[in-house]
């Protein structure tokens, strides 16, 4: 009945019943009853009841072999004490007890479910090491390989790919080849992202994300010449390369500044040859206007048809505008902009950040008509938060008796922005205050006369 209870229909519950009904009758507990039911608690775990069994055998003298004790580490597994059982494994393994190999299975393959990589490689070295390795190290590679490269973990990536992959010994599927390539592009391992690449580009046709994974690769290595090089050969091949694109070239040169002359320098020696991608330049130009003014960056900007093909985009030039530290430079901008892109349709929305920071430079410099366009594409979103441009955006529509501050209350109040809506509501009763005021005065001087 006990060895029943191991069964996945049995129970702990089943376990400490018999347990009761054999004290209920007079029938002491065996060695063999005791391992039986801490297999049974391996099935079903119970930590207080698994604790009173292993009482139960110090008590009585009961050998605990080594099938027990990997019977109560794995009870231990099941119960979620996984610090527990990992030392009570590594335990026996320096106390040189022989431990079955599907148990080093089992621990591998739950600590690597649970996330806790270092622990799951740790044990998988010592199962590859164990007396009577065996096929099953296959399966267990690639389980470590999918795992790790899932969450990028570097060294289990890099572990598993030269155990078995870069011998040619096991041919991953590609969903695991991306994973790698991405684990490798963001550690900036260029070794394994360019082999990597090699193996899915012989599959397949390389996608946008493939070209982008082996840039990153370049890029964290700090090497500019052939990032740039890589986004070149996507550029010739017919594939866009985005803003997106390149958001984490953006922040790596925000966080090294000494990679932005290098990428400069090797985009003007490109374009002797051929167009640079003009996301590329646009990117250059965004990071040096935030890090040093708009005023920096003028020389690049303007040279940025030269170097394309293309003119700066509408991204660019509202990035130029926001980082002005000048107004000349600003209104140069702002003309600029309104000459290309105002009147052909609303303006692209942007990041609440760069919108907000366009609706004041705009209002700064008297262009109510575009900082209003803005305005009302940015409370289309509907949304609660404040905006700092809101005060002044509507004391200058109010001051020019611009009929779109209805349209800006209506869409507060869709919003459900009780708190915007009061800063227009009070602009408005002031201005309105401040006409009677000025009425009354007039009347008063007129009666004077």
């Amino acid at each position: 009945m006990m060895d029943a209870m191991a069964d996945p229909q049995g129970s702990a519950s089943g376990v400490h019943s018999l347990f009761k009904d054999m004290e209920s009758e007079g029938i002491q507990p065996t060695e063999t009853i005791c391992k039986s039911a801490l297999v049974a608690l391996a099935v079903h775990p119970d930590y207080t009841l698994r604790q009173q069994v292993i009482s139960i055998m110090r008590d009585h003298w009961f050998t605990r072999d080594q099938h027990a004790d990997e019977h109560i580490l794995l009870g231990l597994l099941r119960d979620k004490q996984y610090e527990l059982a990992y030392e009570g494994l590594f335990r026996m393994v320096e106390s040189k007890v022989h431990v079955n190999l599907w148990v080093f299975d089992i621990f591998i393959l739950v600590f690597g479910q649970q996330g806790f990589l270092d622990e799951m490689l740790q044990l998988f070295l010592r199962r590859k090491h164990a007396k009577g390795s065996d096929a099953v190290i296959s399966n267990l590679v690639y389980f470590i390989l999918d795992t790790c490269s899932q969450v990028f973990h570097y060294q289990g990536t890099v572990f598993a790919w030269n155990s078995a992959f870069r011998t040619g010994d096991l041919q991953p599927p590609d969903g695991v080849l991306e994973n790698v390539l991405a684990t490798a592009a963001n550690h900036g391992d260029i070794d394994l992202a360019t082999e990597v690449y090699g193996i899915i580009s012989s599959r397949r046709k390389v996608q946008i994300h493939h070209y982008e994974a082996l840039a990153e690769a370049f890029m964290n290595d700090g090497n500019m010449a052939s990032t740039l090089s890589i986004f070149n050969i996507m550029h010739r091949d017919g594939v866009p390369l985005s803003r997106g694109g390149t958001r984490g070239l953006f922040r790596l040169l925000l966080k090294d500044r000494s990679l932005i002359s290098e990428l400069e320098a090797a985009v003007r020696e490109t374009a002797k040859g051929s167009q640079v991608p003009p996301a590329i330049v646009a990117v250059l130009v965004e990071v040096i206007s935030h890090r040093r003014g708009s005023e920096a960056a003028m020389e690049l900007y303007l040279d940025t048809d030269s170097l394309t093909g293309e003119p700066p985009d509408v991204f660019t030039m509202q990035n130029m505008i926001v980082n002005s530290q000048g107004t000349a430079t600003a209104r140069r901008l702002l003309d600029s902009y309104k000459k290309r892109f105002h009147g052909n349709g609303d303006p692209p929305l942007r990041l609440e950040q760069v919108n907000n920071r366009m609706i004041t430079k705009c209002l700064e410099l008297g262009e109510l008509d575009l900082a209003m366009g803005f305005a009302l594409q940015a409370l289309n979103a509907q949304s609660t938060e404040e905006y700092p441009w809101l005060r002044l955006l509507a004391q200058e529509a109010v001051a020019k008796e611009d009929q779109r501050v209805w349209e800006m209350m209506d869409k507060l109040e869709e919003a459900k922005n009780q708190d915007g809506l009061e800063i227009v509501q009070r602009v408005i009763r002031l201005k309105s205050m401040k006409r009677k005021w000025d009425e009354r005065q007039d009347a008063r001087s007129a009666i004077g006369r």
